[in-house]
C-alpha cells in the first residue's frame, strides 16, 4: 500500500463523508482531505435507493477530485449499521508439531470462521464481520485476544461473534457506487473500527459501552477485556428528533434541524439562561410568524432522546456486561453535540458519559 492513496467513504442518512489519505510507509498515514456532502437515498442507516445514491457519491467524488487534481477509482466504504444478526461461531485447527501460534494461525482461522458463518447465514443474509471473543489451546481456555500469539498448543479453537445483514442492502451500496463510476474495494463493518478510533485502551479493557447516534440510526457497541462483546441497533437517530420539532412547531424540516442544531439542548430544567429565550421565526414565503421557547424545545428533543437512549441501555442489558462497564458511555454521532448528553446518559442510566473524537 506504500505511496498508494487509500480513498475512504462514510455513507451517512444526512451527509457523505469523503477522505483520501496516502500510505508513507512505516506505519505512517497523511490525510490529503477530508470533507463532507449531502446524502441521498439512505434511510436509518440503510441504502433503499442506489440511484440516487449513486448521484450524491459521483457529486461528492467529483469535487475531491476536481480539489486534488487526482482520479479516484475505487474506495472502502461502511457497511449499514442497522438489521443485523448476532450469531456464535466456534472454529478449530491443529497447529503442527506443537509449536507457537502465530498471527497467520490467527488468520487462517478467522478464515475458517467466515466460511462456517457463511454456513450459518438465512437465505438472503451476508456475512459482514467477525470479531474474535477468546481462544482455548488443549491446556488453557478463554485466552484474551491480545494474548493468544506466541502461545504453545498442537490445537487451537476461537470463539467468535459474527455479524450478519441482508444480501440487497449490501447489493445496493454496490449498484450505487457502480452508477459513481467507483469500485468498492474493501466494505467495512465498522462498530469495532469506531471503537479504536475513539476509546482507549484502558476503557476497552475495563468496559465500555460506545453508542453512536446517528440522523438516520444508533448503535450501541459493548468493549470488555480489550474486544466488542456485543453490538445493536435501532432505526432511530437525530432525524426523529428533527421530525417531532417539525410536527409540533409546524416548521419546515430544514428549519427543524437548523433550530435543533443551533438552539437545542436536553434537560430543560438544567438549561440555565437557555432556556428562558424565545425564538421567534417569521416564514418569508407566507409571513407567518411561530414563537418557540427554548423550554419547550428542550422538551420536545429531551422526550424523542430519551427513547433513543432506553432503547441504547436495553442492548447493553442484553449483551450481559451491564455490570461491567467501569467506564461508563462513550457517545459519538452528530447528536453527540447536544446540550447535556452526558448528564442525561448519567441521570437515566448511572453510568459516566463522555463524547468521543478519533485519537
Amino acid at each position: 500500500m506504500e505511496g498508494k492513496n487509500i480513498v475512504t467513504i462514510d455513507l451517512g442518512t444526512q451527509k457523505l463523508g469523503l477522505s483520501v489519505a496516502t500510505d508513507e510507509g512505516k506505519g505512517q498515514i497523511k490525510i490529503l482531505c477530508y470533507n463532507e456532502f449531502p446524502s441521498d437515498g439512505i434511510s436509518r442507516g440503510k441504502v433503499l435507493n442506489p440511484s440516487k445514491l449513486g448521484a450524491a457519491l459521483k457529486r461528492a467524488v467529483d469535487d475531491t477530485e476536481r480539489f486534488l487534481k487526482l482520479k479516484i477509482n475505487e474506495a472502502m466504504v461502511n457497511i449499514q449499521k442497522y438489521d443485523i444478526r448476532e450469531i456464535s461461531v466456534e472454529s478449530g485447527i491443529d497447529i503442527s508439531e506443537g509449536r507457537c501460534i502465530t498471527a497467520e494461525d490467527i488468520d487462517n482461522l478467522e478464515n475458517m470462521v467466515w466460511s462456517d458463518a457463511r454456513e450459518n447465514a438465512e437465505s438472503g443474509e451476508d456475512v459482514l464481520g467477525v470479531v474474535a471473543q477468546s481462544f482455548d489451546t488443549n491446556d488453557e481456555v478463554s485466552v484474551g485476544v491480545k494474548d493468544i500469539v506466541g502461545m504453545v498448543a498442537e490445537h487451537l479453537s476461537g470463539h467468535y461473534k459474527a455479524y450478519l445483514g441482508r444480501s440487497s442492502y449490501h447489493n445496493n451500496i454496490e449498484a450505487a457506487f457502480n452508477a459513481a463510476g467507483v469500485k468498492v474495494v474493501r466494505p467495512v463493518f465498522i462498530p469495532a473500527r469506531v471503537g479504536e478510533c475513539v476509546l482507549t485502551p484502558a476503557e476497552m479493557e475495563s468496559g465500555v459501552a460506545l453508542m453512536d447516534i446517528g440522523a438516520g440510526g444508533s448503535s450501541v457497541s459493548v468493549f470488555y477485556n480489550g474486544t466488542m462483546r456485543h453490538y445493536g441497533a435501532i432505526p432511530f437517530g437525530g432525524n426523529s428528533i428533527t421530525g417531532d420539532i417539525r410536527n409540533l412547531c409546524g416548521i419546515d424540516e430544514h428549519l427543524a434541524e437548523n433550530i435543533k442544531m443551533g438552539y437545542g439542548g436536553l434537560m430543560p430544567d438544567k438549561l440555565a439562561s437557555l432556556g428562558e429565550k424565545t425564538l421567534k421565526i417569521t416564514d418569508i414565503a407566507s409571513g407567518s410568524k411561530v414563537e418557540i421557547t427554548a423550554k419547550y424545545l428542550s422538551e420536545i428533543i429531551t422526550a424523542r432522546t430519551r427513547e433513543i437512549l432506553d432503547a441504547l441501555l436495553y442492548e447493553i442489558q442484553l449483551s450481559g456486561y451491564a455490570d461491567k462497564l467501569k467506564n461508563g458511555v462513550v457517545v459519538v454521532g452528530g447528536c453527540a453535540n447536544m446540550l447535556n448528553i452526558c448528564n442525561m446518559i448519567k441521570e437515566i442510566s448511572g453510568y459516566n458519559a463522555r463524547v468521543g473524537a478519533p485519537s
